[in-house]
């Protein structure tokens, strides 16, 4: 086990991880960018260290600065809130190749989240849902005759989604969603960005 957590993040999220590490009975250091050494979050923490001006990526998305302040501070594993580096595939294995806990999902786990259309794709391979490859489609499959009449009038409302080469009417465009009517058994959606 560890007894001391770096905190890889700022305001309220870090609020948050430090308490609970806290009440774990470990000692949570807050790292902070030049601006935001008065906030709470940094009083609050057992340690601070300033990693870096206000701009993010010369602070809070500094990897090097991070890890860094987790060998200055005698910190065994690392949390990284959310955003951030927390986003950073790359990162989670900076923190194990380190030595370090990286308290948080696994390095492919972010990988995949992080291309969110393969990820929506992937689910929905998994899940059975049928897609169309050459368009990155999903088909969302409605459940017999009964649910395909029952949803007949049914507004299926996607954002940055296009109704091209679907074959639904397009009723309009609104606040950069799609609205189509899905009055089929089979809805036909694309996936933003195609």
């Amino acid at each position: 086990m560890f007894e001391t957590v770096l905190v890889a993040n700022r305001g309220e999220i870090a609020r948050r991880v430090i308490r609970t590490v806290q009440r774990m009975g470990l000692r949570a250091v807050a790292v902070h960018s030049e601006v935001d050494a008065g906030l709470p979050y940094v009083r609050e923490a057992d340690e601070a260290v300033g990693i870096g001006p206000a701009a993010p990526a010369e602070s809070y998305r500094n990897a090097a600065a991070v890890l860094e302040a987790a060998r200055q501070t005698g910190a065994e594993a690392i949390h990284p809130g959310y955003g951030f580096l927390a986003e950073d595939h790359r990162f989670a294995l900076q923190v194990k190749d380190a030595g370090l806990v990286w308290v948080g999902p696994s390095s492919a786990a972010i990988e995949a989240m992080g291309d969110k259309r393969q990820a929506m794709l992937d689910a929905a391979e998994k899940d059975g849902t049928r897609v169309k490859p050459e368009y990155g489609s999903i088909f969302y499959n409605l459940a017999g005759p009964e649910q395909a009449r029952a949803n007949a009038h049914m507004t299926v409302a996607v954002p940055g989604a296009t109704t091209q080469s679907t074959g639904l009417p397009d009723n309009n465009k609104m606040g950069g969603a799609w609205i189509m009517n899905a009055g089929t058994s089979t809805a036909h959606i694309m996936v933003p960005g195609h």
